[in-house]
């Protein structure tokens, strides 16, 4: 047995609506799809001037020819000039992953953020990267107060990334607080 025509089973078949009634709420969701094209447009002016705002004057000059209001086509320009995957590009960014160095008063979460933007870029890129080069990049670029734990997780087997960030994590709080106890001491010395 087919349902008449004038009809239309929604879910298990107990809900029923008219073909009419459906066309209705199709003709109410048209006038809500218009206010969607102009939400749309409202967040892409919106965008474009954030963008905008963030550039300097002289790379404003860059970008005379984005008609305005145009987010996408602006964001695409932007991504096209300084996001290159030519050769000297992926060169470039091998080159600050390998001299990646932890900084003097830098946390270590800051500097293995630092390591993964730059890895992140040369996936973008279609280069791979291994954890074992993750590894190395990062205990090149710590600092001596750090040699011990490094030596002790370099003798580890199938150490993985995320395990040498977290002994390392612990390695700083050691080294925070016997700083702060120095501190401390040659203050009430002093």
């Amino acid at each position: 047995l087919n349902p008449p025509k004038d009809e239309l089973e929604v879910g298990s078949g107990i809900e029923k609506k008219s073909t009419k009634a459906v066309s209705d709420e199709e003709s109410k969701a048209k006038p809500m799809k218009a206010v969607s094209d102009e939400e749309t447009k409202a967040k892409s002016m919106k965008a474009y001037g954030i963008i905008l705002f963030s550039l300097s004057k002289e790379l404003l000059r860059l970008f005379v020819d984005i008609s305005p209001g145009n987010a996408y086509d602006l964001w695409r320009s932007l991504i096209d000039k300084y996001e290159r995957d030519t050769v000297a590009s992926k060169a470039d960014t091998l080159h600050a992953l390998y001299e990646c160095k932890m900084e003097k008063n830098e946390t270590f979460d800051i500097y293995v953020s630092r390591i993964k933007l730059l890895v992140s870029r040369l996936k973008d890129m279609g280069e791979q990267y291994s954890d074992a080069q993750l590894i190395y990049t990062l205990f090149r670029g710590l600092p001596l107060e750090y040699d011990p734990t490094i030596q002790a997780l370099r003798v580890q087997n199938g150490i993985t990334f995320a395990d040498a960030c977290s002994h390392i994590r612990d390695c700083q709080e050691t080294i925070i607080r016997r700083e702060k106890e120095t501190a401390t001491a040659n203050y009430s010395d002093g």
